[in-house]
């Protein structure tokens, strides 16, 4: 190589190293500038001083320093804070926990309401203290009907249709549900106790006389029933189902062949059946189940200027004499009877069976009547009102607070609706006419 060469070469590898060194010495004084570096350093015994050395990089003092959390202390063991002078220390006072609130039972609200026959077959309630009615039929299914009953609930309507042979219909109370359950002949009926089943007396089929017929309320379940040698009369009759389900009340044409009807309970299954007495009734009154179902109760006498009947007579399943109820026994009645009065209805029992009401008049000639409650246990009658015109179809509310009945005239064209407490107080007589009325009472 040239020696001019090697002369430019040697002069460029001095200037790259006087890069390097000036570079360091650069870096080094950043360094010392920005506290990295520490060149003071304390002199080693012996007086020589010494020379630089790195100690550890510090913190830029504008980072902070984190300082641990420490736990929370125990509240308990917190030293009471003093309250400024001069003010009371405050106290707590505890809360006394909410008292656990009582539920009371729903109480069902008791409620009027009424089988009409007027304008078709239709059921409508009643305010008992005020007379305002609401239908609950929203469509009558006839013109004309007869015998409407409430089921015991007074969820459903049964009742008999007029055509060439009367037949069973029942629906639900707001007139739906229409149902036929019979093929006709029908004379009477009667609901179950629990609104399950009807039982109806009807013409049976290839025998030619009149029994009974069971049915449940949806139609389904039929059963014929004949009792040997016995025959239901035919007509306008009135059938009873005993509060068991045990018995039927039916009038039966007397076997001898006597021109005269006998009253006779006829159990529900078709397997036997009771002769109450040997004493003719009136197919067509009305009788009344005593609430254990081991008697019948009914009227004994004859119609005179209205009903002019001097006894109730209690006939038992068991055939051990009942004494009859004379409304002038002095043994039974109350100091406010009169001796002359004669009984108009047979009794309206009670839901517990504790009271009966019993209709009756003290005076036929002066047009006086009355409305007595009996003790079922005593057997005494006590007044409950005096009333102007003749007491029918009375129904007692499900607690036995209230008593609703019917007051007819002579002719039994008109009828008022009357609400009254047991004890006579209370007595309410409430707007229209209801000569085409049933009361009944249910829960609702």
């Amino acid at each position: 190589m040239p020696a001019k060469s090697r002369a430019g070469l040697k002069t460029l590898v001095l200037l790259l190293w006087l890069a390097v060194i000036l570079a360091a010495v650069g870096v080094a004084a950043l360094l010392v500038s920005q506290g990295v570096i520490d060149l003071g350093g304390a002199a080693p015994a012996g007086g020589t001083p010494a020379g630089p050395s790195l100690s550890s990089p510090t913190l830029p003092p504008s980072i902070p320093t984190l300082t641990p959390l420490q736990p929370a202390p125990d509240t308990a063991t917190l030293p009471p804070t003093a309250a400024p002078e001069g003010s009371a220390t405050p106290s707590l006072t505890p809360v006394p926990p909410s008292p656990t609130a009582s539920l009371t039972p729903f109480a069902p609200r008791q409620a009027l309401i009424l089988a009409l026959s007027t304008d078709g077959c239709r059921v409508q309630s009643i305010d008992p203290a005020t007379g305002a009615t609401a239908p609950l039929t929203a469509q009558a299914p006839a013109s004309v009907c007869y015998q409407p009953q409430l089921s015991p609930d007074g969820s459903r309507l049964a009742f008999l249709m007029p055509g060439t042979n009367s037949t069973l219909y029942d629906m639900n109370a707001d007139g739906s549900g229409l149902k036929r359950l019979s093929l006709g002949h029908i004379y009477a009926f009667d609901w179950s106790a629990d609104g399950s089943r009807l039982v109806y007396a009807s013409l049976l089929p290839d025998q030619g006389v009149v029994g009974l017929v069971f049915i449940n309320a949806d139609g389904s379940g039929r059963a014929y029933s004949s009792y040997t040698g016995l025959a239901l009369t035919p007509g306008d009759i009135h059938v009873a189902w005993s509060p068991d389900g045990q018995w039927v009340y039916a009038p039966v044409d007397d076997p001898t062949g006597a021109d005269q009807s006998l009253p006779y309970a006829l159990n529900a299954d078709g397997s036997s059946s009771v002769q109450l007495s040997s004493r003719a009734v009136d197919p067509t009154a009305r009788i009344a189940w005593s609430p254990d179902s081991r008697s019948v109760s009914f009227l004994i006498g004859g119609y005179d200027y209205g009903y002019s009947v001097t006894l109730l007579d209690f006939l038992g399943l068991d055939g051990a004499p009942i004494p009859s109820l004379y409304y002038d026994d002095p043994s039974v009645q109350g100091a406010t009877l009169a001796p002359e009065g004669k009984f108009t209805a047979p009794p309206f029992w009670s839901a517990d069976g504790g009271r009966a009401a019993l209709a009756g008049v003290s005076s036929l000639v002066a047009g006086e009547y009355q409305l007595l409650s009996m003790d079922a246990a005593t057997r005494s009658l006590q007044l409950v009102a005096d009333l102007d015109r003749r007491a029918d179809l009375a129904a007692w509310s499900p607690s036995g607070d209230r008593l609703a009945f019917l007051t007819l005239d002579v002719s039994g064209d008109t009828a008022s609706l009357n609400v009254v407490n047991p004890d006579g107080s209370g007595l309410q007589t409430l707007p229209g006419d209801f000569a085409a009325a049933a009361p009944v009472w249910v829960l609702k």
